[in-house]
């Protein structure tokens, strides 16, 4: 288990403001940052503020997507990947400082300062605010299996004026990965030409690793289970809910004993990687929640199942997973230094494409000029007339895309403008983006060297062929089977089934497909589209699944089963796009 995203989940994802929401792209967005820290686990604080129950996400689930919404990270992304690149780091942006502080042996190093802000174009949602990033690392902190530290608390002063800042969630480490961490300050810290003294004071360091525990016995609601390795401990199941169509399975849960309040005795810093846990087991393979709610000590959790069987579900059995804190420092570590405007302000810089001509040819895409900062990277991108409109062959979007600089790598970008507008009659909009927004941790000068953006598996605008239909027996209430292949051999199965007078129709395959626009239903040779507001494709790491549903179907009508437009994954079309050579 670890932080995905430090700094009160990254100041919002730095506040993304974007009329144009897709709600895959909140998953996404989160997603690439936990392919990078491992693990999966983060924590999504809602937009109002917090409260007595506190709520988590993590990367695999759809469910993930609801508390996404609250940071409110409005660009739209492809689906996840879990080969996203690992960045790499290389030169530092900003002010160098390697000014430090020791406590106890512990030395904390404020290694480097930037400030600035995403300076996209008018579709990437520009930042209007600077913000201070600080990198800083750790050192002399010898304890054997350790995982995570933590701060307590922390601020950033000015000696000058005497006013400080509070750091939200103090400052996090892993362990695991290394002993380097940042944390954002909001502001405009210093101007070009000025310099200002300034303290960074952080407080309280805990040190803490993880444990599991198995719990005996099959997974049954109204089971107690005791926790082995913590005498007077147990977990209480109060309820499990199975949702087929999601392939979600929710668990509530409380905590009795000495680990009820265990959480509340460490700091906002390590709230996630101290926080109790409740993993499901499927043999040797540990499952963890992908989304859930707490409220003092009961839990909601849910966890993603849609390849599991019944009877694989009937044999899960549970793991505790909790914190032990292995050593604390109490003491204040302030570290002293001057903030140059001159050299820690970073403002971006455009650049044009080199290969904008081969990129138009291969995908119809005219590139403007990208905008290049430590913040991030954002890419227009311009259709012709003949590409604003939905056609066999159009590309739609690359479902990896990694910006690659001398040394580094950062994926994946956001798309704006909606590509998938061009299918959902509001096509018309002139530009698109494609953006890359740096985490604080992650900021490193890309003002010089080679610099491209790689795209791998576009996805294509298909259109079944005229005569692409299947017929279906007359629908009951128990669910009947419908299979259909493509010309290109791609298989779908579907599932019908009647729910009062509507017909619902649930659609999977594990072909590299995309199916966007669902099925179509002939009612005696009249051709009718699924219901927008009750029909949604629901979250899977292979292919697709999509649930429509059919209002008001005749029970004795005569019908026929076909396919919307779909996307289908290109392997071929992989280009790389040359910022800088």
């Amino acid at each position: 288990m670890s932080r995905i995203i430090d700094s009160d989940l990254e100041n919002r994802l730095r506040e993304v403001d974007d009329g144009d929401p897709d709600y895959v792209s909140m998953r996404r967005r989160i997603v690439e940052e936990a392919g990078r820290r491992r693990s999966g686990w983060k924590e999504v604080t809602p937009a109002a503020g917090r409260t007595v129950g506190r709520k988590w996400a993590f990367p695999a689930a759809s469910a993930a997507l609801a508390c996404a919404v609250a940071v409110g990270v409005l660009a739209w992304q492809p689906d996840s990947d879990p080969d996203v690149p690992a960045p790499s780091y290389g030169a530092p942006a900003g002010q160098s400082l390697e000014a430090s502080a020791v406590v106890d042996g512990v030395k904390l190093t404020l290694n480097s300062a930037v400030q600035g802000h995403f300076e996209g174009t008018r579709l990437a949602a520009p930042e209007r605010k600077d913000r201070l990033a600080m990198q800083m690392s750790l050192s002399g902190l010898n304890v054997p299996n350790a995982e995570y530290a933590g701060f307590g608390s922390g601020r950033l002063i000015d000696l000058d004026s005497g006013k400080s800042k509070e750091l939200t969630s103090g400052a996090y480490f892993d362990l695991r990965t290394g002993m380097d961490s940042a944390k954002l300050a909001e502001g405009d810290w210093t101007k070009e030409g000025e310099t200002r003294r300034l303290r960074l004071e952080m407080d309280d360091l805990y040190v803490i690793r993880r444990h599991e525990a198995a719990l005996q016995g099959k997974l049954q609601p109204g089971t107690e289970y005791k926790v082995p390795s913590l005498p007077g401990t147990s977990v209480l199941l109060t309820g499990s809910e199975w949702d087929k169509d999601q392939g979600l399975l929710t668990l509530t849960y409380k905590l009795q004993g000495a680990e009820e309040n265990a959480s509340a005795s460490y700091p906002e810093s390590l709230s996630i990687e101290s926080k109790t846990q409740l993993l499901l087991n499927a043999g040797s393979k540990a499952i963890e929640p992908t989304s859930g709610t707490w409220n003092g000590n009961e839990v909601n959790c849910s966890y993603q199942l849609y390849d599991m069987s019944e009877q694989e579900r009937q044999a899960l059995t549970l793991t505790y997973s909790y914190a032990e804190t292995v050593r604390k420092i109490d003491g204040s570590w302030k570290v002293d230094f001057t903030l140059d405007g001159s050299k820690a302000i970073d403002r971006a810089v455009a650049i044009t494409p080199e290969n904008a001509a081969e990129i138009e040819q291969k995908t119809g895409w005219t590139l403007g000029e990208a905008v290049v900062g430590a913040y991030g990277v954002s890419l227009p991108i311009e259709r012709e007339p003949q590409n604003r409109e939905p056609h066999d062959g159009l590309v739609l979007y690359y479902q990896k895309q990694t910006l690659v600089s001398e040394g580094a790598e950062f994926g994946t970008g956001e798309y704006q403008g909606g590509p998938l507008q061009l299918i959902s009659g509001q096509a018309g909009q002139e530009q698109q983006a494609l953006s890359f927004r740096i985490l604080s941790a992650d900021i490193r000068s890309l003002k010089t060297g080679p610099l491209s953006v790689r795209l791998q598996d576009a996805v294509v605008l298909r259109q079944a062929p005229g005569d692409f239909w299947t017929p279906l027996a007359a629908p009951r209430q128990e669910e009947q089977n419908a299979d259909a292949e493509l010309p290109d051999g791609s298989a779908l199965h579907h599932r019908y089934l009647r729910e009062g007078d509507d017909l619902k129709v649930v659609t999977e395959t594990k072909d590299r497909l995309q199916l966007l626009e669902g099925t179509v239903l002939k009612v005696n040779g009249e051709v009718r589209k699924p219901d927008k507001n009750s029909s949604y494709n629901s979250y899977r790491e292979q292919g697709d699944y999509r649930i429509d549903i059919y209002k008001n179907v005749p029970k004795d009508a005569e019908l026929e089963l076909g396919l919307g437009l779909y996307g289908q994954v290109d392997p071929s079309l992989n280009t790389e796009i040359v910022l800088r050579k």
